[in-house]
């Protein structure tokens, strides 16, 4: 699953039963997950991987990450507060090609 919110960008596949992978391009972004948590995950590095930065955790854990980032939206649009959160304003311009690109494959699909 990604998730695109205003701590960052974050990728969450389960790796086994109880093995959970919350992956980052950005260490900050980890960072700010665990502080928005108020926990300490240990943040390992794979230098190899498509995916540098991650936090591996049990599912228990990681349900309770995505929760505290759902308890976090406090916005009307998305894109507009990602341009004022210090650490992620760097994010908006992706942000835009990725709506164009859903934006025009929702009309495609509206159009078959």
């Amino acid at each position: 699953m990604w998730l695109f919110t205003k701590q960052g960008f974050y990728s969450i596949v389960r790796k086994a039963d109880e093995q959970w992978h919350v992956r980052a391009r950005a260490r900050k972004d980890l960072e700010n997950l665990n502080r928005l948590a108020g926990t300490d995950h240990a943040i390992h590095r794979s230098a190899d991987a498509d995916y540098r930065w991650r936090l591996v955790v049990p599912g228990e854990a990681a349900r309770a990450l995505i929760g505290k980032l759902a308890d976090d939206i406090d916005y009307a649009n998305f894109k507009g507060v990602v341009a004022r959160t210090p650490g992620q304003a760097d994010k908006l311009g992706i942000l835009h090609e990725i709506w164009e690109l859903m934006y025009r494959y929702q009309g495609e699909r509206e159009n078959p």
